[in-house]
């Protein structure tokens, strides 16, 4: 069973970037910032993707008649 994936508030008035470091959230010696909303959620996706993935090797090793397989 997989938990509720993240809600994100609507925010009420639009920020755009204005500065370029914005993508400095990648350097790990640079100042770090917030993660963006499509950030989680492909976070999240890539989570339940793992998961599933876990689950289908599970399944298909429990009903593997060859041990090599």
């Amino acid at each position: 069973m997989l938990a509720k994936p993240p809600s994100v508030c609507i925010p009420k008035k639009v920020e755009f970037i204005e500065n370029k470091n914005y993508m400095s959230g990648h350097n790990p010696f640079s100042e770090t910032r917030s993660l963006n909303t499509i950030e989680v959620g492909f976070l999240n996706e890539a989570i339940e993707d793992n998961i599933f993935g876990m689950q289908l090797m599970t399944g298909f090793a429990q009903v593997a008649t060859e041990s090599e397989v």
